[in-house]
C-alpha cells in the first residue's frame, strides 16, 4: 500500500507538469487530469519507477490510444475479421500505437536490465511469459 500512497502523491506533485488548468488557476478537471494514474500506478508494477521521460512517453501515448479505443467501439467495419487488411484510420492508429509502445516497453526493458531492476517486464519478457507486442 506504501507504494500507492507513494505514486499517488508524486502524481499530485506533478499536475503542475500535465494538467493545464492546474498550472494557469490550480484547479483540476478529475476526468482529464487524473486519468492517466492508474496507467501510471499500473505501468510502475511492470516496468519499476518510471523516470520523467518514461511518465512523459506514457502521456504521449494516452491520446492516440484514446483515439484507438473510439474506433474500437465505434464498431462497423472495424469489428469484422476482413478489417485488419483494410486502410482504415482505426488500424493507422493501431499500427502508430504499437510502434510507439512497443519502443516504450523496449527502452523500458532495456533501462530495468541496465539498473539491475528486479521489475517484471525482465523476467516476462526473457522467460517469454508475453511477447513484445503483448
Amino acid at each position: 500500500m506504501g507504494a500507492i500512497i507513494r505514486q499517488s502523491r508524486e502524481f499530485i506533485d506533478d499536475l503542475p507538469l500535465r494538467a493545464p488548468n492546474f498550472r494557469q488557476n490550480h484547479t483540476i478537471t478529475p476526468a482529464d487530469d487524473l486519468k492517466l494514474f492508474p496507467f501510471f500506478v499500473v505501468a510502475n508494477i511492470f516496468f519499476g519507477n518510471l523516470s520523467c521521460e518514461q511518465k512523459d512517453s506514457l502521456c504521449e501515448l494516452a491520446p492516440l490510444r484514446e483515439e484507438l479505443f473510439k474506433e474500437v467501439i465505434k464498431g462497423g467495419i472495424n469489428r469484422t475479421a476482413l478489417s485488419k487488411y483494410l486502410p482504415t484510420p482505426g488500424n493507422r492508429l493501431l499500427s502508430a500505437f504499437q510502434k510507439r509502445w512497443r519502443n516504450f516497453t523496449q527502452n523500458a526493458y532495456e533501462e530495468a536490465k541496465r539498473k539491475g531492476a528486479d521489475v517484471p517486464i525482465v523476467s516476462l519478457w526473457e522467460e517469454e511469459s508475453i511477447t513484445k507486442r503483448e
